[in-house]
């Protein structure tokens, strides 16, 4: 929770209330570690993130892909008030994805001093 609020912070989304929910692989699409439902209007957001226990892999790499996750469905965030959701299509996501994943990489090499 600490890593959300950090990042929540250098994002310059404090004014957002965001929670962070642990969840099953099952409870997430296939081949996700995650994702974020949001009210603009409300400013709310819930942001799933991959149960530890699903995970295959040493601990600080797995702590390294949650706080990934997180970034990332926070970016997203950042990018709803931008992104029309009529505008949206299958090409559009993919599109988004990529640079949203450019992005969270680029902020946590940052971070990181890498």
């Amino acid at each position: 929770m600490e890593k959300l609020w950090r990042w929540q912070k250098r994002l310059q989304l404090e004014d957002w209330r965001v929670a962070l929910v642990i969840t099953r692989t099952s409870e997430l699409k296939p081949k996700t570690l995650g994702n974020i439902h949001w009210d603009t209007d409300k400013k709310t957001a819930t942001i799933r993130v991959l149960d530890p226990a699903d995970y295959e892999m040493p601990l600080p790499e797995m702590l390294r892909d949650m706080e990934f996750t997180v970034v990332h469905e926070l970016i997203h965030l950042e990018l709803a008030s931008v992104l029309s959701p009529f505008s949206r299509n299958d090409a559009s996501r993919r599109e988004e994805e990529h640079a949203v994943n450019h992005m969270a990489d680029a902020l946590l090499k940052l971070d990181r001093g890498q």
